[in-house]
């Protein structure tokens, strides 16, 4: 099953337009194929709640609780938070938890 976690908090209408394409491309995807919401829970929750989608087998939330503002220097931020959702999908990934990220 291949896994593909994806930054909910990233970009500039996140988790809002992150969490909208992801549930758009698992209706698209083949049924073998999962997705790792990755962020803060409750924001991520309230988004797929919105559009009526619950979590399964194949979406899934990963927490990450810290934030990382557009303010901040990229490399500090990422070696500072180690539970940004950056940060945590790139774990993800390296354990081998994620396939794609």
């Amino acid at each position: 099953m291949p896994r593909i976690a994806v930054d909910a908090m990233g970009g500039d209408l996140a988790p809002e337009t992150p969490v909208a394409g992801a549930v758009e491309a698992l209706n698209e995807l083949p049924d073998d194929h999962q997705i790792l919401l990755v962020g803060r829970r409750d924001a991520i929750a309230a988004q797929l709640g919105k559009r009526e989608v619950e979590t399964s087998h194949r979406l899934t939330i990963v927490d990450a609780a810290d934030q990382i503002g557009m303010h901040e220097k990229p490399l500090t931020a990422v070696r500072s938070k180690p539970r940004s959702s950056i940060r945590v999908g790139l774990e993800l990934h390296k354990r081998g938890d994620a396939d794609a990220f």
